[in-house]
């Protein structure tokens, strides 16, 4: 078993420096301006913080937000498993910047003491994890009262896992977008845990992305998934995206 966790590791190691040298999933730009409305709410929430603050982002990826919660006067520490994600997240900050810190780091297994951090935050890094140990963990370094936000993919929704089906080489082969087993798991651990749900019909408009009347069309539907999510709950999972708003 221990074996295959570390095969694992290594896979999500590899693709992820191969990505960050050369990142295929640049053709997907069009997609992530379909997201805008999901991740302005994920920035606001992540930086609605105060100065002073311990703040961990985990999985930084190559576009990590930390400038704006070190503006805010907060101390950072980003983790990824990728040296190359570290490397270009370094470069990001100028060398004056002396309260964030970048870490080659395995988010299953944190190398923090018990309590440390006021917010923990991440985006599309749950999927990539073993959920079961990164809450513990998560759990473990986060202070009472404390906060952890992340944006993540899930599962169910036919339509996405179509285009995922058919596009292997744009994802690692240990990805797992969230199932609602995940998220009940997730609820057990943390129970004031909100789940705020994007993109169940909404995604009929992806097509439109790059049209004049998209932002309109895009705005109009996504208020339809909002009243569809009230009313039938079971919907919630079919969505394409959910923000994790845990509290400790």
């Amino acid at each position: 078993m221990l074996k295959i966790i570390e095969d694992r590791k290594v896979r999500e190691k590899k693709f992820h420096d191969q990505r960050y040298s050369d990142d295929k999933r640049k053709i997907l730009s069009p997609i992530y301006d379909f997201t805008k409305n999901s991740k302005t709410l994920f920035q606001d929430i992540v930086t609605n913080i105060n100065s002073g603050d311990n703040i961990l982002e985990i999985g930084c990826g190559i576009n990590t937000i930390s400038k704006k919660i070190v503006d805010i006067g907060a101390n950072v520490t980003i983790i990824d498993i990728s040296e190359k994600a570290i490397e270009i997240a370094e470069r990001h900050f100028q060398e004056d910047i002396i309260n964030i810190n970048c870490i080659v780091m395995d988010a299953e297994n944190l190398e923090f003491n018990d309590h440390s951090f006021d917010l923990i935050y991440g985006s599309s890094i749950l999927h990539h994890l073993s959920i079961e140990k990164a809450i513990v963990e998560i759990k473990r370094v986060l202070k009472k009262g404390g906060k952890a936000v992340f944006y993540e993919p899930l599962g169910h929704n036919i339509l996405i896992n179509i285009f995922r089906s058919i596009t292997p080489g744009l994802r690692s082969k240990d990805e797992h977008p969230l199932l609602i087993n995940d998220l009940k798991l997730i609820k057990n651990n943390f129970p004031h845990t909100k789940f705020h749900y994007f993109y169940f019909l909404s995604l009929i408009t992806l097509p439109f992305v790059k049209f004049p009347f998209f932002k309109g069309l895009n705005s109009f539907v996504n208020r339809i998934d909002e009243l569809l999510n009230k009313i039938f709950p079971f919907i919630k999972r079919y969505n394409w995206v959910s923000i994790i708003e845990i509290t400790a």
